[in-house]
């Protein structure tokens, strides 16, 4: 059975942090796509990535174009004893590859990393995998994937990027939102993430992290006015600000902001007006309310996502409220041992 594109980038990305045999690449490149082996093409005495390479059809190899689609194999030359290399792309000039997590670990890398640290010449991309076509999927899909996760406002910013790293590693979310992270101004970057957050303890509570490659149309803040009194500090404290984004993915706008709800009536009401707001505005758009809503999930729905027709994912007081989209995955990432709450990892499409 030969998978479509779609289906493909889905079957590498769960095999995304796995185990594979060390340098078996075309065999697992084969299986991820559902094609059979062409055994020794160029008639040099084995069956490895080149061969695979020149098994595919003139009319369906790209030479050279460093911008392959989703689910199609790539292939460069050279590398142990000249085996060459072969990988799915997942687009974006990024790959699931074997062994690119350390010798015997898929992980996810891109074509100028396998260049600089294998020392491999790119090749190209081909539209057929053992000259078989690779089919695209009957209907477009725009895919959504994120994280939420409360930190906690005490965690040592070395913890932070740790555990981070590894969920990147794991998932590659579009898009992580982190609450209780005014701590955290200034101290991610270069995780492959543009980093949105504002400055100061009291002001920047809520950031945003959107993956290099990921189209923004917008980022704003939306600002509370009621100061509130926290159970902690146990006196008035400055108004929330939230952090909104509009994404566009394959000619889908995602409209997602990140909340962290605050304590007193005034203050949660008038968060609560504003959420069901930008979820009702552009009422066409899938729309994603993440956060810590401080409250448990039925006051969530009953004062929230009813009023607005909208749905909620998530346990307790760690929430999504979603619209105009459907979830297809939700898992409960584990608190990293540095926090209270655990990390959340919600996919969305449309």
């Amino acid at each position: 059975m030969v998978y479509n594109r779609s289906e493909v980038v889905e079957r590498a990305l769960a095999a995304n942090g796995s185990a594979n045999t060390p340098r078996m690449c075309q065999a697992w490149t084969r299986a991820i796509i559902g094609v059979d082996a062409v055994g020794d093409a160029d008639g040099d005495g084995d069956a490895d990535a080149v061969d695979g390479w020149v098994s595919e059809p003139e009319s369906a190899r790209h030479y050279f174009d460093r911008n392959p689609p989703e689910g199609v194999p790539v292939a460069f030359s050279g590398g142990t004893n000249g085996f060459g290399h072969r990988a799915i792309s997942i687009g974006n000039g990024r790959l699931v590859s074997t062994d690119a997590g350390g010798t015997g670990i898929i992980a996810i890398v891109t074509i100028a990393w396998i260049e600089a640290n294998w020392h491999m010449k790119y090749l190209g991309w081909s539209s057929t995998m053992s000259g078989k076509i690779i089919p695209t999927a009957k209907q477009k899909q725009s895919r959504f994937d994120a994280i939420s996760w409360n930190i906690r406002r005490t965690t040592p910013v070395a913890n932070v990027r740790g555990a981070l790293t590894h969920m990147i590693t794991k998932r590659s979310p579009d898009e992580i939102y982190l609450y209780e992270a005014a701590h955290l101004y200034g101290e991610l970057d270069g995780l492959g993430y543009r980093v949105y957050q504002l400055k100061g303890r009291t002001r920047g509570n809520v950031l945003a992290l959107v993956r290099n490659d990921v189209s923004i149309m917008r980022s704003r803040v939306v600002r509370m006015k009621e100061f509130w009194v926290g159970p902690l500090l146990n006196r008035p404290q400055k108004p929330r600000i939230y952090r909104l984004l509009k994404i566009k993915k394959r000619g889908i706008v995602w409209k997602t902001m990140g909340v962290h709800l605050p304590f007193g009536q005034k203050p949660r009401r008038e968060s609560v007006l504003r959420i069901r707001k930008v979820l009702t505005s552009r009422i066409k758009w899938p729309t994603i309310i993440f956060g810590d809503f401080n409250f448990n999930e039925s006051n969530v729905t009953e004062n929230i996502a009813k009023p607005a027709g909208a749905k909620v994912a998530g346990a307790l007081i760690d929430l999504a409220i979603y619209m105009n989209c459907e979830l297809v995955r939700e898992d409960n990432l584990g608190d990293y041992g540095i926090s209270d709450h655990p990390a959340r990892y919600y996919r969305f499409v449309k």
